[in-house]
């Protein structure tokens, strides 16, 4: 009867939607990686709980078809209606599939820093609860909808200039007026092209400094604190050291009355006063340039005036090229902390010889002492804070101020034939000078 006019057609379409879906989770399940085991699994069970039903209402509507055909066919729908929801989810929506395209959305919404959309004209598209912290729109205020009522517009533009020039900019620090009130940030921020290569938004990572700025304050302050401490103890020890050379003059011309022989000693000790207090007024030159570069020194200069210091010590010969070396200011004082050093550590040595080479563009001064050397297993250690039998802190300083210049030192001398220091100025860091000037 007209019952049964649809009934093949109904088969048929059961069928068709059935290998589907089955094709569909098994596609699925050969898709999955292997070594997600958990992943192929779930893809396994889906295949058969859509299996089953589907068997199931197929039987129903084939072999019992005279009995309760609508019921059958109703049931038969229902199930092919499961199946086909299970499919659209697996193929359209990633069923079971965590991947960056569905797991984006909470990706970004778990960082902590905001992330803010735009048009090219800064008006915001959308952004994540950070951002929406940040410009206090979780607090019930007025919602905003361009960034510009955030920041100054010489700071958009300028960040604006900046992403169309180098197609990014990154840590660029303003003051953000948001909900919170006006708070400095970090922005770092990019283009985002549509699929013709054309700038079509802007995407915003914004970073709360606030803490940052204030530890940056506090190091400042401290800084300037103990600058000025080191002042204050530097001015006080060179007048003690005055007034001392004041009593020794006192005591030297007691000396040349009473007892001759003590004038050599007097004079020794007004000469060490003066050595403590030239090392004192170096450590004021330091402080007073150190937030500036390094700067060009003659190193014929600085070795004539090591040579007219220590005249009494040590013998010091020269013959080097005639350059000028980009250092530090405290140059000096790494040429003497390593004079003094052969002069501490070298027991027997009498001289010290400054000599000269190029190497791949790069000038090495060399200063050798004539005394026991360094054996192999301290070479390594020499430049270490506390290792020596003093203070431990010459050489070590030394490396320090050569470094911060990008200026390196090694030690290659041979233990017994005495110590080795050459000093490497790398290109750009030294040049050429006229010997007359």
């Amino acid at each position: 009867g007209p019952s049964h006019l649809l009934y093949i057609p109904e088969i048929i379409f059961a069928f068709t939607v059935g290998f589907i879906s089955i094709f569909t989770c098994i596609w699925s399940y050969y898709k999955t990686p292997g070594v997600d085991n958990k992943l192929k699994k779930q893809s396994l069970l889906v295949l058969i709980g859509i299996t089953v039903p589907l068997g199931t209402g197929l039987i129903g509507i084939i072999f019992f078809s005279n009995i309760s055909n609508g019921l059958s066919v109703a049931v038969a729908i229902g199930y092919l209606g499961f199946a086909i929801c299970i499919s659209i989810a697996i193929l359209r929506y990633g069923l079971f599939v965590v991947s960056p395209k569905t797991a984006a959305d909470t990706i970004i919404g778990t960082i902590p820093d905001a992330l803010i959309l735009t048009a090219l004209d800064g008006e915001i598209i959308t952004t994540n609860p950070s951002g929406q912290h940040l410009m206090g729109r979780n607090r019930g205020k007025k919602i905003i909808s361009h960034i510009r009522d955030f920041v100054d517009e010489s700071d958009f533009s300028g960040m604006i200039q900046k992403i169309r020039r180098d197609g990014l900019i990154t840590d660029e620090e303003i003051l953000f007026r948001g909900g919170l009130g006006p708070v400095p940030v970090s922005i770092s921020a990019s283009g985002i092209r549509d699929p013709g290569g054309e700038t079509a938004g802007l995407v915003f990572i914004i970073r709360d400094i606030t803490d940052r700025k204030v530890s940056e304050r506090a190091l400042v302050q401290a800084r300037e604190k103990l600058a000025l401490m080191t002042r204050i103890t530097r001015h006080d020890i060179l007048n003690l050291l005055t007034a001392m050379n004041g009593y020794l003059d006192i005591a030297e011309e007691k000396a040349e009355l009473l007892d001759p022989s003590l004038t050599s000693d007097i004079i020794a000790c007004q000469r060490l006063a003066e050595r403590i207090a030239d090392h004192i007024r170096i450590t004021g030159v330091y402080h007073e340039k150190e937030p500036t570069k390094p700067i060009w020194q003659s190193l014929t200069g600085l070795t004539k005036q090591l040579m007219q210091e220590m005249d009494s010590l040590i013998q010091i010969t020269v013959d080097i090229k005639p350059v000028g070396i980009l250092a530090d200011p405290l140059m000096y004082k790494v040429l003497y902390n390593i004079a003094e050093n052969s002069i501490r550590h070298g027991e027997n040595a009498t001289s010290i010889g400054f000599e000269s080479y190029i190497e791949e563009n790069s000038f090495i001064l060399v200063m050798a002492d004539n005394g026991k050397g360094i054996i192999q297993e301290e070479k390594s250690k020499i430049f270490l804070p506390g290792f020596g039998k003093n203070s431990g802190m010459g050489l070590a300083f030394s490396k320090d101020i050569l470094n911060y210049s990008g200026i390196d030192i090694r030690e290659t001398g041979t233990a017994g034939s005495g110590a080795r220091f050459e000093i490497i100025f790398p290109p750009g860091a030294w040049r050429e000078e006229n010997p007359d000037d």
